[in-house]
């Protein structure tokens, strides 16, 4: 008889900037990213960390993107506690927590019934950002037509992974011209760059 294994042994605050990585910055395509961000300024972190311990380091399972988001919300001066709530996986080897990070923790999630939800969101009287959720339409075209619009989204975006160094002059380059969000200043530099060169 097969007996399923209860991996999370503690939880506890972890110093989460000193977590280190499993996965690749570019692993995942930020669709999510905004929605993320804006949940995580409306509602502070209301999920618990999945991580595990390799070599006597602290890795992340889970939270990969939630702690991108967080490095960049304190570079915009925003105030983070310094310890955050982690959950700690027993795992035998690094093979094992990447095997967990990709088919624990980036499975697709169960779509929600618009109707549903609709419903829901009345009867409870709440308000939350649809468009932040895995929603099912029940009409093909619509799908196609969300499918064409992720395309383009995908096509216009720019991303691209800073090593320290480049961070570090990123945010100088960012304090000498006076703005704080990262696609407002590459626009500010193309133009310089543009004006310079005309």
């Amino acid at each position: 008889m097969s007996e399923i294994k209860n991996r999370i042994y503690k939880t506890e605050l972890i110093e989460w900037q000193n977590v280190k990585d499993l996965q690749p910055d570019n692993l995942k395509l930020p669709y999510n990213y905004e929605n993320i961000k804006n949940s995580i300024l409306k509602y502070g972190v209301s999920k618990a960390y999945d991580v595990c311990i390799l070599d006597g380091n602290l890795y992340w399972i889970d939270g990969h993107t939630r702690t991108q988001i967080l490095f960049e919300l304190l570079n915009d001066g925003v105030k983070i506690p310094k310890k955050l709530t982690g959950n700690f996986c027993d795992v035998k080897d690094r093979k094992e927590a990447i095997e967990i990070l990709l088919e624990v923790h980036n499975q697709r999630q169960n779509p929600i019934a618009i109707e549903v939800l609709n419903d829901f969101i009345e009867v409870e009287c709440i308000e939350v950002n649809v468009d932040s959720l895995n929603v099912m339409v029940e009409q093909v075209d619509l799908e196609d037509e969300e499918h064409e619009k992720t395309v383009q989204e995908l096509t216009n975006m720019i991303a691209f992974s800073l090593t320290d160094e480049e961070q570090e002059i990123w945010l100088h380059t960012k304090e000498k011209i006076g703005i704080k969000k990262d696609k407002n200043a590459i626009f500010e530099l193309i133009k310089l760059f543009t004006n310079k060169n005309i």
